[in-house]
């Protein structure tokens, strides 16, 4: 018989959509309710952070490219790195390619990790793309 009682559950905000150099940006805040878990599970140390994404043109080369791909191909710098590339973000209706990062790495925190930084952090990734030929 599972330990678990119920899987985690996610509350997914938008909280920020822009639009800089032409290329649309979204800041996603995530809240994880935690309900049961395993024993043999650590604890999830990042319950709410945020997210940054941007829109990718079809034109260019990111355009449905893995962001493992990106770090091996492209030298491009953003808050913990490139962790995401799909087809859609969260129940967002917007549909493309998307790129993102996450501010759930070992030091990040919510105040540190502000829906102004992680604007910035999205402005600082398009101003590298549109850098890209």
């Amino acid at each position: 018989m599972p330990y678990f009682i119920e899987r985690d559950k996610m509350k997914i905000t938008l909280e920020l959509k822009g639009k800089h150099k032409g290329m649309d940006y979204f800041v996603i805040f995530i809240d994880r309710e935690m309900y049961g878990k395993s024993p043999f599970e650590s604890f999830y140390e990042f319950e709410k952070h945020r997210c940054g994404y941007v829109k990718v043109p079809e034109k260019h080369p990111f355009y449905e490219k893995h962001y493992d791909w990106i770090h091996e191909n492209y030298d491009v710098e953003v808050h913990g790195g490139l962790t995401y590339s799909e087809k859609k973000i969260g129940s967002c209706n917007d549909s493309g390619w998307f790129i993102g990062f996450d501010c759930a790495h070992y030091g990040d925190t919510i105040e540190r990790c502000t829906e102004y930084y992680v604007k910035r952090e999205c402005i600082n990734l398009i101003n590298q793309m549109k850098g890209i030929k």
